[in-house]
């Protein structure tokens, strides 16, 4: 009892005298003893009445309240007219006890397959009403006119209300570029777009920026993200400003924070993605801007360099797809070669790392492709340098595109004479791999400038006199340009084996109707010739001579290597034979063509207009009426004119060929051929090409020194 007095509480000291564990019983007669409200309400002690919400908080929370209702339907009812505690005190122990039995699924919703994340957003997509957003934005702006932030909150507040379900996947890879935009109807793209656009530039880059952090820290609290996607979808479509540089160095400076955290940083790269919406070379350049340097300075998660390489990748499928030239600079070109021909302790991934360098084929491709003739000279020099430092595959990739630069751009050959004897290391290499792969190489070579380079070469790391050391790879460089420029030759030279095969084919010809016309080779008019030939004095000495000379070779070497001597007689002998054999195939095949030459040409005649008869009908019936009789009409036109003309050279090949056969015959067949004709012949031929040199050269030396 107390005494009244203040009574003071003291660590230690006990609250009562009797302080006993009550029992069972007693417990329970202190809950039934508890003092309970009347009907009126009168009691102080009243606990059945909870406190009612102040109407002014109401009025506030409406909207909350609205938003919950369906969470707030499903929880346990409170008793509103409890006669005692020990009433409510029963109610909550039953609630404890029971628990609810979950029902079997049935069959049907065995089958039913789960929906996927994209049916998923496409069903809370359904949900927004744009008319009810249009209303609410409405009542916004009038309340916050010149607050247009305001307004974009609370558009991405309605939408975080419809939309729930998290994303699976950061990136997005295996979605088109304008997901979730896309799966909006196209009064909310259009509503979106206006009000995006009646807000000012700052303004939107201002909500951008914030949006942008509040996204990042919602993905890194493991929320959903979708609201935020379709919201920076929209901005990016209807803000250009967005788009711009300084936006775009603060959403990089977020994404080097978010580095060590995969799935936030991915997330933030997506956006960095959506940026440029049309143009190929724009998205690339934002690539190799802002993406490929985050390669160069960290050493990234997984998850965050493959969805990296998946961003190159999809750009490089896309422009696989277009024929336009894409304008990509060298500057992008070697940091992309830098970062893939690192040795393994790079920051790249040992996959990623194989991936990049296969697709490097790719970006080279488009590199190479706008103005080569103009632009691969900016490459050249960079590319000679980086040889030295690889090996394998990665220097077989360097070599090809310096072959390729110097087959597309003449004025890389200028560049290298610059460059030879500073980098000869790497000089040699690339003359080494051309020596190598000559035959495949020298056809796109321009010719002219290969032979300057090489003869450049040749002349200046020759050894002279005055010189005591030579560099390593100088005698080398020199040894293979030489052997090549052998291998290019001259002009003339070719020109001049080219009229040695017309010749030799011209005189096949003329020996073969020769011998068909005579019967046989000794009467004929160039048997008499070989005969006259052979009995000339100087002639037969030689032969003597010959002979004699063979005789004691076969003498010898029957004496002391008699294997080596039959061997080589036995094959000298069957390339004889077959060389009769050719010869014997070749005339009868002559003969039957010269004896049937009237069928053979009739026969070629009749396939050539059966040919052409055919063709003729299959497209006849492929056009109609009136453009078949046009096609008639003009043919029957144009068959008029050139028929004149086909007379007109008729009659000339006509007239020449008459011409020809006549100095042919008076030179040829009615006066025999002997030697001292063909020295005549020689000499008017020598005299007429010196003379021919010589006024070419007077022409050229005077307009070259005027």
């Amino acid at each position: 009892m107390s005494s009244g007095k203040w009574e003071v509480a003291g660590k230690g000291k006990k609250f009562g005298s009797n302080n006993k564990k009550l029992s069972k019983k007693q417990k329970k007669d202190l809950v039934n003893n508890i003092p309970t409200a009347d009907s009126n309400g009168t009691d102080n002690f009243a606990v059945s009445n909870p406190l009612k919400e102040h109407q002014n908080i109401y009025n506030l929370m409406n909207s909350k309240h609205n938003m919950d209702s369906d969470n707030s339907s499903s929880d346990s009812e409170v008793p509103q007219n409890a006669n005692s505690a020990a009433a409510v005190n029963s109610k909550a122990k039953t609630l404890v006890k029971t628990k609810p039995k979950k029902k079997p699924p049935t069959a049907s919703a065995k089958n039913v397959p789960p929906k996927s994340e994209r049916e998923i957003i496409e069903e809370q997509m359904s949900y927004v009403n744009v008319e009810e957003l249009a209303s609410l934005i409405g009542d916004v702006k009038e309340k916050f006119p010149n607050h247009p932030i305001v307004w974009l909150k609370d558009i991405l507040s309605y939408l975080q209300m419809k939309i729930k379900h998290k994303e699976s996947d950061a990136g997005l890879m295996f979605s088109e570029r304008q997901y979730p935009f896309n799966l909006c109807s196209k009064d909310m793209q259009s509503f979106l777009g206006r009000t995006i656009r009646e807000i000012p530039d700052h303004a939107n880059t201002a909500f951008y920026v914030e949006c942008l952090k509040s996204y990042a820290a919602d993905i890194r609290r493991g929320s959903t993200g979708y609201p935020y996607r379709i919201m920076l979808q929209a901005m990016c479509t209807n803000c250009a400003k967005i788009n711009g540089e300084s936006v775009t160095t603060q959403l990089h400076q977020l994404i080097r924070e978010s580095i060590t955290r995969p799935r936030e940083c991915v997330a933030l790269l997506w956006c960095l993605q959506i940026t440029p919406t049309v143009k190929l070379d724009t998205q690339l350049k934002v690539w190799f801007t802002w993406i490929l340097p985050l390669l160069q300075s960290y050493k990234a998660d997984k998850l965050i360099q493959d969805y990296i390489f998946h961003c190159l990748d999809s750009v490089l499928k896309e422009t696989k797809k277009t024929d336009k030239k894409i304008e990509f600079s060298y500057i992008d070109f070697f940091s992309f070669i830098d970062l893939v021909f690192q040795p393994t302790n790079s920051n790249l991934l040992p996959h990623i790392q194989t991936l990049m360098r296969e697709s490097l084929t790719d970006i080279k491709q488009i590199a190479f492709s706008t103005k080569p003739e103009k632009r691969l000279r900016s490459f050249f020099p960079s590319l000679l340098v980086r040889l030295h430092s690889t090996v394998g595959k990665d220097r077989e990739t360097i070599l090809e595109c310096l072959v390729e630069c110097l087959q597309k751009d003449d004025h890389c050959f200028a560049l290298w004479i610059q460059l030879y004897e500073k980098h000869i290391d790497d000089s040699y290499i690339l003359l080494d791999y051309i020596h190598k792969n000559w035959n495949e190489a020298v056809k796109k070579f321009p010719k002219p400038a290969l032979k300057n380079t090489l003869e450049h070469v040749v002349a200046s790391l020759s050894p002279s006199s005055g010189k005591k050391r030579v560099k390593k790879f100088s005698r080398k460089s020199v040894e293979l340009a030489t052997d090549m420029i052998h291998a290019i030759g001259s002009p003339i030279k070719s020109t001049f084996k080219l009229a040695l095969v017309v010749v030799l084919a011209l005189v096949t010809v003329y020996v073969l109707h020769d011998v068909k016309e005579f019967g046989s080779f000794g009467a004929s008019r160039t048997g008499r010739f070989w005969t006259a030939v052979v009995q000339h004095k100087s002639v037969k000495q030689a032969i003597t001579t010959t002979n004699e000379l063979m005789n004691t070779v076969y003498k010898y070497g029957m004496k002391h290597t008699p294997t080596l001597m039959e061997y080589t007689c036995t094959m000298l002998n069957s390339i004889f034979s077959t060389l009769v054999f050719f010869a014997t195939t070749l005339q009868a095949n002559f003969n039957y063509v010269m004896d049937n030459r009237a069928n053979i040409v009739q026969q070629a005649s009749n396939a050539a207009v059966g040919a052409l008869n055919t063709s003729y009908d299959m497209a006849m019936s492929w056009v109609s009426p009136q453009t078949k009789i046009w096609i008639q009409d003009t043919a029957v036109k144009y068959y008029d004119i050139s028929k004149e003309n086909v007379i007109l050279a008729y009659d000339y090949t006509v007239l020449y060929y008459h011409q020809f056969i006549r100095w042919f015959t008076v030179n040829f067949i009615d006066e025999p051929i002997t030697i001292d004709r063909v020295k005549i012949w020689g000499s008017t031929l020598s005299q007429w090409t010196i003379q021919t040199c010589n006024f070419y050269y007077n022409k050229f030396a005077s307009s070259f020194f005027s």
